[in-house]
This record gives C-alpha cells, sequence and structure tokens, in this order.
C-alpha cells in the first residue's frame, strides 16, 4: 500500500516538474526569436555604420589609431563571454575548458557572468576582472561598461592584443567556443577591396575634425560589434537552454511512464487486496 501512493506521489511530482521544464522551453523559444530580430536590426546598423566608416575613411584613415594596432608590450587578455544562468548542458564547460587549454598565453584574465566565474574558480585560476551583473534581456549600458573597460585595458596598458572567447551561435541545436583578436580591430578600407565604392562622389564637410570623426566612429564600430557578439551569445545559450529542456522533457516522461507501469501493478495488487479482505469479511459474517 505504501509503495501503490508512493508512486502515485512521485508521478503527480514529475508532473509537475515536467511542466516547469516545459515553460522555460517556451520562454527560450520566444525569447530567441525575439533576439534573432535584435540581431538582424543590429546587422542593419552595422552596416550603415560600416557604409559611413568606409565614407570618412576615403578621406582620412588614421592607421595609427590606438584601437587599430597592437600595443608596445607583449602582454595579452582575454575575455571569456558566459552568462549567469545555467541549464544549458556544456556549453560553459567547453567555454571554459577551451580558454583553460591556452591560458598560459595571456597576462589578463576578463570573465562575463557568474557560470564562467564559478567554473574557473573551481580550477583555482586567478582572475583579473569579472563582470556579474549583465540582465537577462542585454542593455546596450551594461554592455558598452563592460566594452569602456576592454578599451580602457588595451589603451592603458599598452597591450599586444586582446582576444574574446565567446559561444558562437551555429544553429538551434548546436553552439561552439569560438576564439577572435578583438583588439587591434581589423577594418580594411575601401582601397583594399578589389571593388572601389560606387559612393565616392562629392566632398564631405567634417565637424569637427576629419580625425575626430573617424576616432568617434571607428570606437562606435568596435563597440556595436562587441555589443552584437553579445547578443550572439545569449542566442547561443537560450538556444543551448532549449536543447537541454528538451532532452531533460524526454528524460521525465520516460521516467513517467516507467513510474505508471509500476503505479498501476501496485494498484491492481491494492485493489484486488481490497476485495479479497472484503470478501473474506463477507463471508465470515
Amino acid at each position: 500500500m505504501k509503495a501503490y501512493f508512493k508512486y502515485k506521489s512521485d508521478i503527480a511530482g514529475l508532473g509537475d516538474v515536467s511542466e516547469t521544464i516545459k515553460a522555460t522551453e517556451k520562454i527560450s523559444a520566444a525569447k530567441i526569436h525575439s533576439l534573432k530580430v535584435g540581431v538582424k536590426q543590429l546587422n542593419e546598423y552595422i552596416f550603415e555604420l560600416e557604409r559611413v566608416l568606409m565614407r570618412v575613411s576615403q578621406f582620412y584613415f588614421d592607421e595609427k589609431n590606438i584601437f587599430l594596432k597592437k600595443g608596445h608590450q607583449k602582454e595579452k587578455a582575454v575575455v571569456l563571454v558566459t552568462s549567469n544562468k545555467g541549464l544549458v548542458g556544456g556549453l560553459y564547460h567547453n567555454l571554459v575548458n577551451f580558454l583553460i587549454n591556452d591560458l598560459d598565453k595571456y597576462d589578463f584574465t576578463v570573465v562575463i557572468g557568474k557560470k564562467g566565474v564559478k567554473y574557473l574558480k573551481e580550477d583555482e585560476v586567478a582572475l583579473d576582472k569579472t563582470f556579474l551583473n549583465l540582465s537577462e534581456y542585454v542593455k546596450h549600458d551594461e554592455v558598452s561598461e563592460i566594452a569602456d573597460y576592454i578599451f580602457n585595458l588595451f589603451e592603458s596598458k599598452g597591450l599586444n592584443n586582446v582576444d574574446l572567447i565567446y559561444p558562437e551561435f551555429i544553429s538551434l541545436s548546436s553552439q561552439k567556443p569560438k576564439l577572435i583578436e578583438f583588439l587591434p580591430f581589423e577594418f580594411k578600407t575601401d582601397k583594399e577591396k578589389s571593388e572601389p565604392s560606387s559612393d565616392t562622389l562629392g566632398f564631405p564637410m567634417f565637424e569637427q575634425s576629419k580625425k575626430e570623426v573617424f576616432k568617434y566612429c571607428i570606437k562606435k564600430y568596435i563597440s556595436v560589434f562587441f555589443f552584437k557578439i553579445i547578443l550572439e551569445s545569449k542566442l547561443s545559450e537560450l538556444s543551448a537552454r532549449m536543447v537541454a529542456t528538451e532532452h531533460a522533457s524526454e528524460k521525465v516522461k520516460e521516467i513517467i511512464g516507467k513510474l505508471s507501469v509500476s503505479y498501476f501493478k501496485e494498484r491492481k495488487k491494492f485493489i484486488t487486496k481490497t476485495q479479497i479482505e472484503s470478501f473474506v469479511v463477507h463471508k465470515v459474517k
């Protein structure tokens, strides 16, 4: 009898877990759609910004801009992009292992997200700077604060380069660690492209100077590129979570199925026993 009620209680409990998992999966799916729209709009903005920068670079291009050339030091920094939530399968473990394999190359380690900080501290990795308060819905001001820190670190320390490691979004079912050299930033002018720009007519007037306009535009362009990486990382996180919840949902269904079989067996035993006891009592009377 105890087993009968225990199975019944376990099945009810797992049913609640299943509903929670399904809700998490639906939330992730909705956020993925919203993020895809955001990334698409950001790409359009980046295209326009790049077009303006290309136009400016036809009249002025500063090859010595601090963000376009390596620093005078040999020191390097790495920025690891994770998040504050789990339930993403092995996504962040893979990122952390990817970093640890090449950790000796870097002199400064910056981590975004509580998960990355947790896993690296478990491996006793010293961290120079952490950003733990990135919102679930990515905000421009928060990302700008991180970007400004990276810019200042690169400039003030005269670093050779700053690398970024983040989860690249390939598809809903596939994400992988990716390393890019973020600073110095590689920016190709029209002169370096095989086809000349069609937008070359006219001579613009610059307010302020051409140098200041170029400096502002290149920094803005790099900042927006960094924002895109953060959005792509969030897209990878949500995709991994949706896949993980799908697998968890299937596993819970499987467990409920097995428990249901045991439950009905115990229920049948319980009913049969009750009927026999009732029959015996009736016979005695």
